[in-house]
């Protein structure tokens, strides 16, 4: 296969979507006991979520064209993923800073990489992990909103070849700290 290595992760995602939509990419539990089940996310459902993401960012934070640096704060679930696809195929690159960070830290990421919109989950405080940061913050939807609302996205394709997106920034993380900022 000549494109094993250079497939770019927001078109395999569509393409997969396309050729085999009912592809099973995760097994989420229905909710925090266990012993109710899980609920299956086809590769369908995961594309759909994405785009609805898009959909729900567009008009809040626009496309860049020089990847600018979005946070995400939120609880440890399938959005982190989507946030990061979404955020790629709006041109912006993603930042996650580990809740746990002291607010030095997660100071010092957002200044070092000049963000300016933070994105969380509805339920996440971000005050305590932002300060006094300069920055438009929004909620984002409920995980389950994303991925099973009965309304069809409008499609955001990724059109960049692998030639043309092989350099491009696409995730900001950092390392635990413990050498210092």
């Amino acid at each position: 296969d000549t494109e094993v290595g250079r497939r770019i992760i927001p078109a395999e995602v569509d393409r997969q979507a396309k050729v085999n939509p009912n592809k099973i990419y995760a097994s989420i539990p229905r909710s925090s006991d266990i012993s109710k089940g899980f609920q299956d996310v086809t590769i369908l459902d995961f594309a759909k979520a994405i785009d609805r993401l898009c959909e729900y960012l567009e008009p809040l934070i626009g496309y860049s064209y020089n990847f600018n640096t979005v946070a995400y704060y939120g609880p440890p679930d399938l959005r982190y993923v989507i946030v990061n696809i979404a955020l790629s195929k709006l041109g912006h690159k993603a930042l996650f800073s580990a809740p746990r960070n002291s607010l030095p830290m997660h100071l010092h990421l957002l200044n070092a990489t000049e963000c300016h919109t933070i994105l969380h989950a509805r339920q996440i405080d971000v005050s305590s992990m932002v300060g006094t940061h300069e920055a438009t913050r929004h909620a984002i939807p409920e995980l389950n909103e994303l991925l099973w609302d009965a309304t069809e996205p409008r499609h955001y394709p990724y059109t960049k070849t692998y030639d043309e997106a092989k350099n491009d920034p696409y995730l900001v993380l950092h390392t635990s700290g413990s050498t210092g900022l």
